[in-house]
């Protein structure tokens, strides 16, 4: 049996307290110089991005507005500056940014939903679900919208007219070439001759109506007159030119 001799354990408990004192000084070390590579290095710098989302927004000019950025280390990236200058196309009614280590950054964009054609001081506008006025997207995607003449001061019941029927008569909002809104709304239809009129205090119920007439009664729908659905559980057919 061999015993230790009183020097060398010393020097080795020296030894010890040494490396546990100069350890949180290489730590903290550690975490300086990879803060100071991470901000000046090239590892974590923009590089690429990522769109989701745009269909009506000018797509590139989200992307030059992103490749305007490349080459800054993603952690000075400030997003909420970056969210503001995307956030400039009027159909844009939300954006989530988010940084994607090491070298690029996603950005999922939120529209506004196109609803009608509309014509407003001269100039061709479409109405959106919010019933705002918005200009003709730049990103060139086709649009099968029907055409509204409304007041100037109907426009937010139009738009609750054209959700409530895009939404809950899909197949129906599909065949609407125009709609003149008004207290008694005129839809006419797709390959259809007559006016279809209505009661905008009982929008829904004459939807409902006119889904039916489609369904069980197409023939009326291929005369020239008039479809009057202004009353409760009633379906007036007038004959002729209208």
């Amino acid at each position: 049996m061999s015993v230790e001799r009183g020097p060398r354990r010393g020097w080795r408990r020296a030894l010890r307290l040494l490396v546990l004192s100069l350890l949180p000084l290489l730590l903290l070390a550690l975490l300086a110089g990879s803060i100071l590579w991470v901000r000046r290095g090239e590892t974590f710098q923009l590089r690429a991005h990522v769109i989701r989302g745009a269909c009506l927004a000018d797509s590139a000019r989200l992307a030059e507005v992103l490749d305007g950025r490349r080459g800054t280390p993603l952690v000075q990236l400030d997003l909420d500056l970056l969210k503001a200058e995307l956030a400039g196309d009027p159909w844009i009614t939300g954006l989530r940014v988010v940084k994607r280590w090491p070298d690029a950054v996603e950005v999922e964009v939120s529209e506004d939903e196109a609803l009608a054609w509309a014509i407003r001081d001269g100039r061709v506008r479409i109405l959106s679900t919010g019933g705002r006025l918005l200009p003709l997207p730049r990103s060139g995607v086709a649009l099968d919208l029907p055409v509204l003449a409304v007041p100037a001061d109907e426009w937010l019941a139009a738009a609750a007219g054209l959700v409530e029927l895009k939404h809950a008569f899909p197949a129906l909002y599909a065949q609407v070439a125009r709609l003149e809104w008004g207290q008694h709304p005129v839809l006419r239809l797709e390959k259809a001759p007559p006016r279809v009129m209505l009661n905008a205090g009982q929008w829904r119920h004459g939807l409902s109506l006119l889904s039916i007439v489609a369904a069980t009664r197409p023939d009326l729908l291929q005369r020239d007159g008039e479809l009057d659905l202004r009353f409760v559980n009633q379906v007036v057919w007038r004959k002729g030119h209208v």
